[in-house]
């Protein structure tokens, strides 16, 4: 799945909370998750992998931010919300 915004983002643009609830709905309303979730608007690299419960386990859905690439990495991070981890690398100039 392609997206501007990103759903996940701590570079030079924020996460987009409604973006990700359109993610959200649209895959319910199909019955589906995507393999990849990959959006740009943020002018570096990251990479999030967000868990969620799927019908046969614990999906990974990797979400790529690439918006232009990274000279210098950043911290990793991880939090939680509610039964839901999201695991966070990223790059930026």
């Amino acid at each position: 799945m392609a997206v501007h915004h990103p759903p996940f983002s701590r570079g030079s643009h924020s996460s987009s909370a409604l973006m990700l609830a359109d993610i959200d709905d649209a895959c319910a309303t199909a019955g589906v998750q995507p393999d990849l979730v990959l959006a740009a608007h943020s002018h570096d690299y990251q990479r999030y992998t967000r868990f969620v419960a799927g019908a046969h386990g614990e999906l990974e859905i990797p979400f790529i931010v690439a918006g232009g690439g990274g000279r210098v990495s950043a911290p990793t991070w991880q939090w939680r919300t509610g039964s839901e981890r999201t695991t966070c690398a990223t790059r930026s100039p």
